[in-house]
């Protein structure tokens, strides 16, 4: 049976549709899609093994996304017969057009619509209407679900680059239902089945290879996407002020003097850096330094530092070297780093 010609065909058309819709500068697009249509596109998706977002069918109204932009869908016919709009033809039209390729079983829907479906309805008698209303309930279901999906990931997880991340420990606490869930929105779109099952079970030490080079990791309390070759994001600015301000927290803020600043360089981390932690004695590689704070590894490469050659001097998000040390003197100069840490929102 072809699947593959299918598709191909199913986005021609809506290819099509976008380009007529653009050109009379249309939002919305109604189709005849009918309540067979529903039934066949239900029972298609559970032979796939499809999980409740496909066994939901389609919705009346969806939002497609196109080269020429997004468009909405609308299908007013979603529960009527094909009678019903035989029906509505012939009186508005006087006529319908009957597509031939419809009687080709060669291709699945069609092997499901005239075969497959008139055979359970011998035994079983409005099967498609069952199938319609399975349909609705699953979406009435999965539409609550997803939704507290989405609820969790946007207070425990961040999908942004560099280091998309989610927290572990709340994650592990979801019921069962709704880790699936949680993690095919938070993985990549074109993650498969079992990249996500594996994901949803993930273990301290485990990892799970994912689409485009990248891999999902434990690192510590955080879930974290790390791509092979990692991509910093461009330094943001530095603010500068007089230190009467404050010292800051060392986090997003931080007083150095002036005489130090004026030697300093940002950067991101390099082999060899070295820091002396505020109120220690000894320098540290700084990686070991990251290390002992749980700054999970994927984000190590992303946090900004200020430096004096491979001298640290303020791990932006992190803390403090001995060098950005004040005693309250007028020269001292209070910064604050202006853009995105790799652990936030």
């Amino acid at each position: 049976m072809k699947t593959g010609g299918e598709n191909e065909a199913r986005q021609a058309r809506y290819a099509a549709i976008g380009e007529i819709a653009a050109k009379w500068h249309a939002d919305a697009v109604a189709t005849a899609h009918h309540s067979w249509d529903q039934a066949e596109t239900v029972l298609l998706h559970l032979l796939r093994g499809s999980g409740a977002a496909g066994l939901s069918g389609m919705a009346e109204m969806t939002l497609l996304q196109l080269q020429e932009g997004s468009l909405r869908l609308w299908r007013p016919l979603l529960k009527q017969s094909p009678s019903v709009l035989k029906s509505i033809a012939l009186e508005q039209a006087g006529s319908y057009r009957h597509d031939e390729t419809n009687e080709s079983n060669l291709y699945l829907r069609n092997f499901l619509r005239n075969q497959v479906l008139p055979l359970i309805e011998e035994r079983i008698p409005n099967a498609r209407e069952a199938l319609c209303r399975a349909s609705e309930i699953i979406r009435v279901d999965h539409t609550y679900l997803d939704g507290m999906a989405k609820e969790f990931l946007s207070g425990f997880a961040c999908s942004k680059p560099p280091v998309p991340w989610m927290r572990y420990e709340p994650f592990s606490h979801l019921d069962e239902s709704l880790k699936s869930r949680v993690m095919k929105l938070f993985l990549p779109q074109d993650a498969n089945y079992d990249q996500i099952k594996a994901a949803a079970e993930i273990k301290d030490g485990a990892a799970v290879n994912l689409p485009g080079r990248r891999t999902l990791k434990k690192h510590g309390d955080y879930l974290c996407i790390a791509e092979e070759i990692p991509q910093p994001l461009p330094l943001a600015p530095l603010l500068a002020e007089n230190a009467s301000a404050g010292y800051g927290d060392g986090i997003h803020r931080q007083a150095v003097p002036l005489e130090v600043l004026k030697q300093c360089s940002l950067r991101y981390r390099k082999p060899g850096d070295m820091i002396t932690p505020i109120g220690m004695q000894g320098k540290r590689k700084l990686k070991d330094y990251l290390s002992d704070r749980n700054v999970p590894q994927p984000m190590r490469d992303h946090l900004p530092v200020l430096c004096i050659g491979n001298r640290i001097v303020w791990v932006i998000g992190i803390g403090p070297g001995e060098d950005a040390k004040c005693s309250g003197k007028a020269d001292e100069i209070l910064l604050t780093y202006t853009g995105r840490l790799p652990f936030e929102m």
